[in-house]
């Protein structure tokens, strides 16, 4: 009797601690799956889900509070923007983007659209509104409100990713999974509802494709008042000029276009290959020459004409070898260029900016692009677009530099409301891009 009490308490024992290893294992096999997928589950992949979640919605809207911040020895600069949304699919879109001094609504159904800047009262009526992520992601110069009304919203992301980790963090809008994305240049997190699927928050720092220490520029996104049921009418998709505004065609004033940042800066020291062999040192050419860069794509139609205007150029100030004329290809390779450039019959040097990593730090954000640097190395003048009156506004800057004189360009930043109304002058097709930052 002793000794089956004895077997009776030991099978029970040893038959519990059986049905705890299992339970341990198949846990371990099948992951402890949530909201946000299982626990052992790759970043990458509930990133996916999550991004599915959000392309299954039918309409939806939200507000982004946007801050730009630049550490700079003189002193931080912070611009801000809010821009809220209202989006049905697959392509009705009213946007309205504010920023200090200036706002802006767009109404795009599908067919049609139209522009309309506060300040002057004024409106432009655009001819083909599809594709409602690539004008959100142009006016506001955020490839992530771009994402979030893709058809595939982090597929941008997930494309390109080096290093990625996840981690439920409880925020005061509740659980989200916060995600920690390493690319080549920049690093962002990401926070989305663990429950909604939808992003909550984003900061991305984009110091290291600058050449500068981390921290010192960044950029930060919180979205709020999500709806995934806006109850709102057809009318608001109406591509209508609000009463009192008058059609124009231009946004911006004379004295404000043209104007970027980068002027007034030291052209970065980058060493780029050549298409046809050797490489470029820029930072070797300071104090050699006036330098012409222009930066192209073969996939970008304006940026053939804007060729052709550098290569007519080149050949008007060859006999003073004082300007080095460079066009500089954007992250394609030398079996795509090749067949372009012949058949542009392209003469010029073109050196392969492979990564992006010129770009980036020129803080090029469209294509075509072309930017002047003096001879002491100082970018004098960048601008942004074709047009075919700029041929001669930079014949004048390098005939300038030439004679040594300071050519007349901007000695400042443009603002922020500066900046949004030179976006809307451009039509979308001539910008034929967001450059992708973060």
């Amino acid at each position: 009797m002793v000794g089956q009490l004895f077997l009776k308490r030991w099978f029970h024992k040893w038959f519990g601690v059986l049905g705890l290893v299992l339970t341990l294992l198949c846990r371990l096999s099948m992951g402890d799956a949530g909201p946000s997928g299982a626990r052992d589950e790759n970043p990458i992949t509930v990133l996916r889900k999550m991004g599915e979640r959000l392309a299954g919605l039918n309409a939806f809207s939200f507000t982004a509070r946007i801050e730009i911040a630049h550490v700079r020895p003189g002193g931080d600069v912070r611009d801000s923007a809010v821009c809220r949304i209202i989006f049905w699919r697959p392509d009705r879109l009213f946007l309205r983007y504010e920023v200090p001094g200036e706002a802006l609504t767009l109404v795009l159904n599908g067919s049609r659209g139209i522009m309309a800047l506060d300040s002057a009262r004024t409106y432009r009526r655009i001819t083909g509104g599809n594709r409602p992520e690539d004008f959100a992601g142009w006016l506001t110069q955020q490839p992530a409100i771009r994402r979030v009304l893709s058809p595939d919203p982090f597929a941008g992301w997930i494309d390109h990713v080096r290093q990625a980790s996840r981690a439920v963090e409880q925020l005061p809008v509740g659980a989200t999974v916060r995600f920690d994305l390493r690319f080549d240049r920049t690093d962002v997190s990401l926070w989305i509802g663990e429950g909604s699927g939808l992003p909550v928050q984003l900061v991305a720092d984009l110091s290291r494709g600058a050449g500068k220490p981390p921290g010192t520029e960044t950029v930060s996104i919180i979205w709020t008042d999500w709806d995934t049921a806006p109850a709102v009418g057809e009318n608001v998709f109406n591509p209508e000029p609000p009463e009192g505004y008058q059609e124009t065609r231009i946004f911006a004033m004379q004295e404000n276009t043209g104007s970027a940042e980068p002027v007034g800066m030291e052209m970065p020291p980058v060493k780029l290959d050549l298409c046809t062999g050797g490489s470029i040192d820029f930072g070797a050419c300071r104090g050699e020459q006036i330098l012409v860069l222009d930066f192209w794509a073969t996939w970008c139609r304006p940026c053939r004409y804007a060729v052709e205007q550098v290569q007519r150029l080149a050949g008007q100030f060859k006999d003073t070898g004082a300007v080095s004329f460079i066009t500089v290809n954007l992250m394609e390779t030398p079996e795509v260029i090749r067949p372009w450039k012949q058949n542009q019959k392209l003469n010029l040097p073109v050196a392969l900016d492979r990564d992006g990593q010129l770009a980036e730090r020129l803080r090029i954000e469209a294509l075509p692009t072309t930017v002047v640097v003096g001879k002491d190395g100082i970018i004098r003048y960048m601008k942004t677009g074709f047009s075919r009156g700029a041929e001669q506004e930079l014949k004048t800057i390098i005939a300038d530099l030439v004679a040594g004189k300071d050519p007349d360009t901007p000695k400042r930043s443009a603002s922020p409301a500066e900046l949004l109304r030179w976006r809307m002058d451009l039509d979308r097709d001539a910008y034929c891009s967001v450059f992708v930052r973060y």
